[in-house]
């Protein structure tokens, strides 16, 4: 692994209690989950990592995709080129909250949702897509490969 692409910076917004919550220090959580997801799709990339609240997240939402909603995660390529100075390949914004109300709604682990979002996210940098079923599919497969592979089980549904 060379050291621009093991680059992680991971930041929770402040009122969040992801250690308390999860057992974990936020990049002690996201590290596994990304390592297993570079070794599937053999290819990594520095990302920063945001735990957003509802608030933050539905901001973002609405500012950048017209959608003032609360959401999953948002990801933001950052390197368009190879002539790009950016620090990461990319941003993921993770709605935290949004993830312990689904995992809540399902009846499901919250560690779970969180890292099915991180996953997802990580795959959009990557250039998969969810906007048609064939691609959705593979998107799903991928997810629930890396998933299982950590030991988190995420309900099927279509929409992460």
């Amino acid at each position: 692994m060379s050291e621009a692409n093991a680059k992680l910076a991971v930041r929770v917004a402040e009122g969040l209690s992801f250690e308390a919550e999860l057992g974990s220090d936020p990049e002690g959580f996201c590290q596994p989950v990304l390592a297993e997801l570079w070794a599937q799709q053999q290819r990594e990339l520095a990302l920063s990592i945001y735990f957003a609240t509802d608030v933050e997240i539905a901001e973002i939402h609405g500012s950048w995709l017209g959608d003032p909603s609360a959401t999953d995660v948002i990801s933001f390529p950052l390197r368009e080129d190879a002539h790009s100075v950016a620090a990461f390949d990319g941003e993921l914004i993770v709605g935290y909250e949004h993830a312990r109300r689904v995992s809540s709604q399902l009846n499901g682990a919250f560690a779970s949702e969180l890292a099915l979002y991180v996953v997802h996210g990580a795959l959009h940098l990557l250039g998969y897509d969810d906007h048609c079923e064939e691609d959705l599919l593979a998107m799903k497969a991928a997810e629930q490969s890396v998933l299982s592979a950590l030991g988190y089980a995420v309900p099927d549904r279509y929409e992460s």
